[in-house]
């Protein structure tokens, strides 16, 4: 099955000062001392979203690379989703 373009979610984990901050849609979710932790919290979130068929981007921000990451779910980007 293909998301809908509205049902999919952006998580984002940004290193800021020594915290990596992870962010559902722009809401604040979590705090951690290490990029790992904080992927590891991302990774779970994501796959209960999969597991309704609910597709997932990934933005991760550490002042000098942005990197982005599609789950599974999602066959291409939702239209009018900016990737670039």
């Amino acid at each position: 099955m293909t998301p809908s373009p509205y049902s999919h979610a952006t998580y984002r984990i940004s290193l800021i000062g020594s915290v990596w901050m992870v962010f559902c849609d722009d809401h604040f979710k979590a705090g951690f001392s290490t990029r790992s932790l904080a992927e590891l919290l991302v990774l779970q979130m994501i796959e209960a979203r999969c597991a309704e068929e609910k597709a997932s981007q990934v933005l991760i921000e550490d002042g000098l690379v942005c990197e982005k990451h599609l789950c599974r779910c999602f066959e291409g980007p939702p239209p009018g989703t900016s990737l670039a």
